[in-house]
């Protein structure tokens, strides 16, 4: 028969037993530990995907940003297109916006009632316009007596290129573009054109 324990064999037992064993629960513990590491990790992940996210729908806008643009240029060019249509056809009786020696384009398109109604002058190998009929399509744009041709439906006038040729040209085709330049009525030049004329 094994000794009785003693009283303090007893109170060390006690003592022992109400200790906190560190392999009590542990199992519970790591599967806590767990879940709140797994929580931190979802939650982590949940951050970087709201972040791709974020991210993703940044570009979608900048390329919808780039489509918007692109859809305003082709705008704004074929509100531009028109612009120049409706000048060409129409007169707001300001010539003064071309400097001398300025180019610019007008184009018009020959109707049952009207013909192009305008004259050129060969001065030097150059084309300059002689005469615009009030009755022609000429007559309501901005082109003045005096102006030099450079170009008439792509073809460059002067040389070659001479007043009768460009004057078939304009009873040949329907769409005329011709290519102006402002006379500089100071220089010898413009002068010489414009006492030609008178």
């Amino acid at each position: 028969i094994p000794p009785a324990p003693t009283q303090t064999e007893n109170s060390v037992a006690a003592s022992e037993a109400t200790k906190p064993v560190s392999n009590r629960g542990r199992s519970g513990y790591d599967s806590a530990t767990r879940s709140k590491r797994k929580t931190k990790e979802q939650a982590i992940q949940g951050k970087y995907d709201l972040a791709e996210f974020h991210s993703d729908s940044e570009s979608d806008s900048g390329d919808d940003d780039v489509d918007d643009s692109d859809i305003n240029d082709s705008e704004s060019s074929s509100s531009s297109d028109s612009d120049s249509d409706n000048d060409d056809s129409s007169s707001d009786g300001n010539d003064s916006q071309y400097a001398p020696n300025e180019k610019f384009l007008v184009s018009v398109r020959k109707t049952r009632n009207k013909q192009p109604g305008i004259r050129f002058l060969e001065y030097k190998g150059d084309l300059f316009v002689s005469a615009i009929s009030e009755a022609g399509l000429f007559h309501d744009t901005k082109v003045k007596v005096g102006d030099q041709t450079l170009s008439v439906n792509g073809k460059k006038a002067g040389g070659i290129v001479d007043a009768s040729f460009v004057e078939d040209i304009l009873d040949a085709k329907d769409r005329i573009s011709i290519y102006f330049k402002r006379l500089d009525c100071d220089s010898p030049l413009g002068q010489s054109v414009m006492n030609l004329l008178r």
